[in-house]
């Protein structure tokens, strides 16, 4: 929706980015306007801005981040002085997650768009966890043995907590000093400190323990000859959060993660569950630049439902590498004749 910034109060959020004449995005789509935001972007000459409406102003993930991260973040940092007593609080937090996703009936059709940045462990666990219960529910898995790999998720990185390393947009678990033989121990440090709480599943106590193994044996801190279906949600979930994010791994775009799932699927995890997840993922996430196969090069700014690889784009500039002034929208469901050919940085 457009809108002049005159009828704007604040806390309205952007539908659209809002860039420069060079290209340069100022704010980005999805940011919550302030009414600082408003002044200044009056005085650069901007008078109109695409609005979300009330309605579609937050996605399903969006809120489950906003109701859960401090919780989540508040049981973590509790745990090590309380131990079983405050980690149980979890278990009803997944649930309502696992609730949360049933209660929005397009919920098993929608892309997720994701934002590509660095995270917390915290919105991490939110993130494994949500996308974990959206793949168990698009298998037809009962309802009530979600909330188990929902738990899981969402405490699959506890051990964490236990170690003492810099892992954020480290190649860590691939180091052979004693900072990634450390972070390599993070699943049984988990393990051990769930180990005997009776009201945590089995399968909770498996996904934490193993969501860093494969089926090829190459992951840690095992090797297992069997993996669970459960277990293996998690972990595809994790590998994808964890490199957009840059836990334990240098961050990686997102076309590049879906690639290797689909370079990995069938060997390392189950091809189904890879299939799965690929399928639910937006290739070009909304603020993405690419180039066109014409040379023009483009910015995505909306998603085509499950017609993930072919995105509704704005021009930035054209094949010569002018700037583009009069706003040019691309459906490329509706102009079959547009191709993304590259992502740019």
């Amino acid at each position: 929706m457009l809108k002049k910034l005159t009828e704007l109060k604040g806390e309205e959020r952007l539908e659209r980015d809002i860039f420069l004449p060079n290209g340069l995005i100022i704010l980005g789509e999805g940011t919550v306007l302030k009414k600082l935001y408003i002044e200044k972007l009056g005085e650069i000459g901007i008078s109109e801005v695409h609005i979300v409406e009330e309605s579609e102003s937050k996605d399903i993930y969006d809120t489950l981040k906003e109701e859960h991260h401090a919780i989540v973040k508040n049981v973590f940092e509790r745990h090590i002085y309380q131990h079983d007593t405050v980690l149980s609080e979890l278990r009803e937090t997944a649930e309502e997650i696992v609730e949360k996703i049933l209660e929005n009936e397009d919920v098993s059709h929608n892309l997720i768009n994701i934002r590509e940045k660095s995270t917390d462990v915290y919105e991490h666990s939110l993130n494994v966890c949500a996308y974990s219960t959206m793949i168990a529910l698009r298998f037809g898995w009962n309802k009530h043995k979600i909330p188990d790999i929902s738990t899981g998720a969402l405490l699959h990185d506890i051990g964490l907590r236990y170690i003492n390393a810099d892992y954020m947009n480290e190649d860590i678990e691939n180091r052979n000093d004693q900072i990634g033989k450390e972070y390599r121990k993070h699943p049984v440090y988990g393990y051990t400190a769930v180990e005997k709480y009776d009201w945590m599943s089995k399968t909770a106590k498996d996904i934490i323990f193993m969501h860093h193994c494969t089926l090829d044996r190459t992951g840690f801190p095992m090797m297992l000859k069997h993996l669970p279906k459960e277990v293996q949600i998690v972990a595809v979930s994790d590998l994808f959060d964890r490199k957009i994010s840059g836990i334990g791994c240098k961050q990686m775009k997102v076309y590049e993660i879906l690639e290797y799932i689909k370079v990995i699927s069938g060997v390392k995890y189950d091809k189904e569950i890879c299939d799965c997840f690929t399928s639910m993922v937006a290739t070009y996430p909304n603020g993405t630049k690419v180039k066109l196969l014409t040379g023009e090069t483009a910015m995505v700014i909306k998603q085509n439902g499950d017609f993930k690889e072919r995105p509704v784009i704005r021009l930035i500039c054209d094949k010569d590498g002018n700037n583009v002034k009069a706003e040019e929208i691309i459906d490329m469901m509706k102009n079959q004749s547009v191709f993304i050919n590259e992502v740019l940085e």
